[in-house]
């Protein structure tokens, strides 16, 4: 199975809220393993009254989301990572992590008084992130989970992501990532001059990029003095992390002056264009 991005799996936890029927609130919630391979959903099933039953003073006894999605699991699933579309409630930061979850990312915050992810994160080795969102709804999954199972669904999504992941997708998840981790930072775009500490940080990405290329190279047995008795191998899967871990730097490049990943592309499409110019008239011959 391939991985997904956070932007990716709080795509469908938004996806999964919308079927809700609770009368209080719509939750959705997505499981991943260590790897952030999709493993889980759930949305918060309503408790069946004709009102919210806190409105009535009594005691809310609708499932939440996260329980929802734990009890999709299959037995040799191992979730790790959790993204919820509001901050979890007490009971859900405990069961989440006795079911092995050691990371919770989530885009609203709950009430203070339910909120439980202050006792989530003094736990060993866990972590919270409150991320920014804006609802993609990049799975059009919401209409399929009003005439199938949840089981259904969850298969669906799971085949789904065997799929080649979406570009621009990926490259707004990098930047994405980027801010939430506030670094590299983002300067605003100026074309006149530029200050110290964009000189140093172009200068750090540009060295850390061309580090991750040796990086890279190193998984390749390339070197024409050295015997490989006749058969030089490639790491392919090592070659392709160290090789993905260059687009991080190069948006940390592209945000030291304020760029996006559409100005790239939009320069690198004219570029083609005059290579192909070139080819046409015989340049390169």
């Amino acid at each position: 199975m391939k991985s997904m991005t956070i932007t990716q799996a709080m795509d469908i936890a938004y996806a999964m809220a919308i079927a809700s029927h609770c009368h209080d609130k719509q939750v959705g919630c997505v499981l991943l393993n260590i790897n952030s391979v999709f493993l889980s959903a759930g949305y918060n099933i309503s408790c069946g009254a004709s009102k919210c039953l806190k409105e009535q003073d009594k005691k809310c006894t609708a499932t939440h989301a996260e329980v929802a999605a734990l009890e999709y699991l299959n037995a040799q699933d191992h979730p790790y990572i959790a993204v919820c579309t509001l901050e979890p409630c007490l009971e859900c930061a405990k069961k989440l992590y006795n079911a092995g979850v050691r990371v919770i990312y989530f885009h609203e915050k709950t009430s203070q008084q339910k909120r439980g992810t202050a006792w989530f994160e003094n736990q060993s080795t866990t972590r919270v992130i409150q991320i920014r969102y804006k609802n993609k709804m990049a799975y059009d999954i919401a209409s399929l989970l009003f005439s199938s199972s949840l089981k259904s669904v969850i298969d669906f999504i799971k085949a789904d992501f065997e799929r080649v992941p979406n570009w621009a997708s990926l490259f707004n998840d990098i930047r994405q990532y980027h801010k939430d981790l506030k670094y590299p930072e983002e300067f605003f775009r100026s074309e006149q001059s530029i200050c110290v500490l964009q000189k140093q940080q172009i200068r750090t990405m540009v060295l850390a990029l061309v580090d991750e290329a040796h990086e890279a190279l190193h998984e390749v047995d390339w070197k024409p003095w050295k015997n490989y008795n006749m058969q030089p191998k490639v790491n392919i899967e090592k070659f392709l992390e160290e090789t993905g871990d260059i687009l991080f730097f190069i948006d940390g490049m592209l945000m030291t002056f304020g760029l996006s990943w559409d100005d790239l592309m939009q320069a690198v499409a004219q570029k083609l264009k005059v290579v192909r110019d070139r080819m046409a008239t015989g340049y390169h011959n």
